[in-house]
């Protein structure tokens, strides 16, 4: 598999992991405003609040995700070296090899790895 195909692959499973966060959030954020909902139809009678609807991309991210598992699930399963995401990474970064520019190569994985922590634990931050 060419190196492109292997980018274009982690750049992909790179968002599932964002995607799983973002599915979270919005399920979440949907219970709390109809619990709120509930408490204000016990306290006064029928609620004029309007529930917020959960974005329309959640079950997109949700299915991408899936897909991700149904991927990932066989590939670990399976013994044959190479069909992981880690496994791509790995080979993508020259991880156990000295490949061409393997240096730039690990800075790269490095810098993203960085960036997607910090973005996170921030709050999109960074």
């Amino acid at each position: 598999m060419s190196v492109w195909v292997e980018v274009i692959l982690f750049g992909a499973s790179a968002l599932a992991v964002v995607c799983a966060g973002a599915v979270v959030e919005s399920i979440l954020h949907a219970e709390d405003a109809e619990i709120q909902l509930r408490r204000l139809t016990a306290r006064r009678g029928p609620a004029t609040v309007a529930v917020p609807a959960v974005p329309s991309y959640s079950l997109l991210w949700v299915l991408w995700a899936a897909l991700f598992m149904g991927i990932e699930i066989p590939a670990a399963i399976d013994r044959k070296p190479g069909g992981t995401l880690s496994e791509k990474l790995w080979r993508l970064a020259s991880v156990n090899t000295r490949a061409k520019l393997w240096r730039f190569r690990r800075l790269a994985l490095l810098t993203a790895l960085l960036w997607v922590s910090v973005h996170l634990f921030t709050g999109g931050w960074v």
